[in-house]
């Protein structure tokens, strides 16, 4: 048998004669040893082949993972704990002004993050040893344009950190733009509640202006009576010095002091200026609530005294409830000063006052009888509380998920947007970081409760 392997001829040749390689002898063994060395060559091919294809497949999957991590645009960094770069990672699209080849070595806090320099290492500390994710947000500025950077600090292995830094202007500004959104829509909801109140309002300043109207003209004519009363008693005193009294004299005096009703007069003069000082009073309170109201605010936050703004709520919103409700405060007069957006609370209060008017209203309806508002408040740790309690129809359990969703609303058209509790949750829940929530009974009524932190420091530092 002659061999068809080279590397079996080459070991035959070497190492057994001509005449023993071709002893019959030998020759199913070479025959064995020869398909052995081809199959192996034919193994040896394919899994060169499958390395082949798999370190292509592999170099392949490598240069699509990097171009995918390069393209990302945010800018990453390897810190030990002194913050001093190791590596780092420039995307596309990073702002050029973060782009430098001398940063590795240097410290981040000192040559890119310089806005959170103090607090920085504090933080990269807690990350690296703690081993929780932190994310800082700073400002960068250059002449009028002002950027808005996001730093995310993710602990590695041997104390080391990853820093990713993006820019979130776009963002920021998407935000600050949704949240002139937010302040229009609610102040178009007050000034809606406003005219709306508008007819009530008026009628509230006319019934006192009217009733000052009649007693001043009920004033002026008494002037006028007692001004002849007392132009009689001139003339009789006159005629006293001159000794000149005449019984015509004497009944003139009489018959002016009669036609004046004096008596009378001195009887209902002072209880007149009572109610007209009581009208000029009801109407500067109706005026000085519309005023606190109807105040705008300041674009930051203030200490405000909720008792008086529920108050001044209350007197406003009279109108809705005086013909259906009586409304009892219930306030804590040791309530402290909280720091918030007044007059987005005062659109919260009254939206729940009206809601609770008008679900009293479709309870008693024209029976004449009434229901009960109540409005308290209290403290409870470092919140203030402030419930609304109406003793209306309550909420149907099928529509308890949606009182909060926006234009969401079981009344009919013309009496309500479905707009009042969607700004009241936006305005307790975001804008103040409280909660309102509700509990109701069908049948019953219901109790809103919000509660606003009394004071709200703005975290710079946010912990995953």
């Amino acid at each position: 048998m002659e061999p068809t392997h080279n590397l079996l001829k080459r070991q035959i040749k070497r190492h057994l004669s001509e005449e023993r390689a071709s002893s019959g002898d030998l020759d199913s063994f070479l025959q064995a040893i020869d398909e052995a060395y081809t199959e192996a060559d034919m193994e040896r091919s394919m899994l060169e082949r499958t390395l082949e294809l798999s370190s292509q497949e592999l170099f392949e999957a490598n240069s699509q993972m990097r171009a995918v991590f390069e393209s990302i645009p945010d800018l990453l960094f390897r810190l030990d704990q002194q913050g001093t770069i190791l590596d780092l990672k420039t995307g596309l699209g990073t702002d050029t002004l973060l782009q430098s080849d001398k940063l590795l070595g240097t410290k981040i806090h000192e040559t890119v993050i310089t806005q959170i320099n103090d607090s920085f290492l504090e933080t990269l500390h807690k990350v690296g040893t703690e081993k929780r994710v932190i994310t800082l947000e700073y400002c960068h500025t250059l002449g009028e344009q002002v950027s808005h950077y996001e730093i995310r600090l993710t602990p590695l292995l041997d104390n080391q950190v990853v820093a990713i830094i993006r820019n979130i202007t776009d963002r920021k500004n998407a935000e600050q733009e949704r949240k002139k959104i937010e302040v229009q829509m609610r102040n178009l909801q007050k000034m809606e509640s406003i005219g709306h109140l508008a007819a009530g309002i008026a009628h509230e300043i006319n019934t006192p202006t009217q009733y000052v109207g009649d007693n001043t003209r009920f004033f002026q004519d008494s002037f006028e009576s007692i001004r002849s009363v007392l132009h009689s008693y001139r003339e009789l005193l006159t005629a006293a010095e001159c000794n000149t009294i005449t019984p015509e004299l004497l009944v003139s005096v009489e018959k002016t002091i009669e036609d004046a009703d004096l008596e009378y007069r001195m009887e209902q003069i002072p209880q007149a200026i009572h109610e007209t000082l009581e009208g000029v009073e009801r109407v500067a309170k109706i005026v000085r609530s519309m005023k606190e109201f109807s105040h705008p605010g300041g674009k930051e936050k203030a200490a405000a005294n909720l008792n008086s703004a529920i108050e001044s709520t209350v007197s406003v919103a009279r109108s809705e409830w005086k013909y259906v409700a009586d409304v009892t405060l219930e306030l804590d007069p040791n309530l402290p000063p909280v720091l918030c957006y007044v007059g987005e609370f005062n659109q919260v209060i009254l939206n729940l006052i009206i809601n609770g008017a008008h679900a009293i209203g479709d309870v008693v309806k024209d029976t004449g009888a009434k229901g009960s508002i109540t409005v308290s408040t209290r403290r409870d740790g470092d919140y203030v509380e402030v419930r609304v309690t109406d003793t209306g129809a309550g909420i149907p359990e099928a529509i308890r998920p949606h009182v909060f969703e926006p234009f969401f609303t079981t009344k009919e058209v013309g009496r309500g947007t479905g707009q009042g509790l969607s700004v009241a949750y936006n305005s307790i829940v975001q804008q103040h970081g409280g909660s309102i929530q509700f509990f109701s009974e069908v049948g019953r009524g219901t109790m809103f409760v919000v509660r606003l932190p009394i004071n709200q420091p703005s975290a710079k530092i946010h912990y995953n």
